[in-house]
């Protein structure tokens, strides 16, 4: 099992999608198990605690995630501690909702348009928000 899929790593999962939403890399199938272990809400609202420190993860969350769920998920979870996020749904935890979370529908505005989403090697062809 990846340390990304593993339910008791809720700190490593949050570190790697902030890191990823920070330098502006592509998300992967590692960036979207951050948000797959029954605490998507949790781990997308810490990353946006983390935002208000972080002046790159801020500048580039919206690229990212859905900001109005997000915000939402936020509000709701004002008062939980990181400490206590992560439960799963047998113990009473929050409902999966990664889907709800993640912003494929919004698009960064620096993104390439979709026919042009990289150059002949395969890599990006806009600089991400820094």
């Amino acid at each position: 099992m990846s340390r990304l899929n593993d339910p008791e790593n809720f700190r490593g999962r949050v570190n790697y999608a902030a890191q990823v939403i920070a330098y502006g890399r592509r998300p992967t199938r590692g960036f979207d198990n951050c948000f797959e272990n029954y605490d998507g809400d949790e781990v997308a609202t810490v990353i946006l605690r983390r935002s208000k420190k972080n002046a790159r993860l801020a500048a580039n969350l919206h690229c990212y995630l859905n900001m109005a769920s997000l915000e939402a998920a936020a509000d709701r979870l004002a008062d939980v501690r990181p400490a206590s996020c992560p439960k799963s749904p047998d113990k009473g935890g929050p409902a999966r909702r990664p889907s709800s979370m993640l912003g494929s529908e919004i698009r960064c505005r620096r993104d390439p348009p979709d026919h042009d989403v990289g150059n002949a090697d395969n890599r990006r062809t806009s600089e991400p928000v820094r």
